[in-house]
């Protein structure tokens, strides 16, 4: 009985061994644990800015309300001179004041919409252009920061 040497046999086999293949699982489940978290936070921090992003286009409208009108405040049940969006991964809303006149509008995540749970992300800006993050997921912090945070721990 002949058996076929090793290197004829090597050089007319088709396809992958086993090993092969299971390098290239291995190669792919690595890029896979790197590639999926930075992606998410990518995802994450383009929603963030969106949200601040809108407040401050808010603050210029509010502004220029301001200047057209001589006060913050809405007519009717709107409590502020300028409508508050709808947005896909926050809500928006605005409180004032008449006397003196002041304004604070307020960005709170949506739960379930890639961010965490409700209210998990809270930015504001008022009148006076004062930035703060009430609310960060995954940071404790007993004052607001003054700023809008992004990214976590980075102004």
């Amino acid at each position: 009985m002949d058996f076929p040497k090793y290197n004829n046999y090597r050089i007319n086999s088709r396809g992958f061994s086993l090993v092969e293949l299971m390098v290239v699982i291995a190669i792919m489940g690595v890029l896979a644990a790197i590639v999926v978290p930075n992606y998410s936070e990518h995802i994450k921090r383009g929603k963030l800015t969106d949200a601040v992003n809108e407040l401050a286009q808010l603050r210029l409208a509010m502004e220029r309300a301001f200047q057209n009108t001589g006060t913050y405040a809405g007519t009717g049940t709107d409590p502020c001179a300028v409508s508050m969006p709808t947005g896909k991964y926050f809500t928006f809303t605005c409180t004032s004041a008449s006397s003196p006149p002041t304004y604070t509008l307020t960005a709170k995540n949506i739960g379930s919409q890639g961010l965490g749970a409700a209210e998990s992300y809270k930015y504001t800006i008022n009148e006076g252009g004062v930035m703060q993050t009430a609310a960060y997921a995954g940071s404790t912090f007993d004052t607001p920061k003054s700023c809008w945070w992004i990214h976590q721990n980075d102004c």
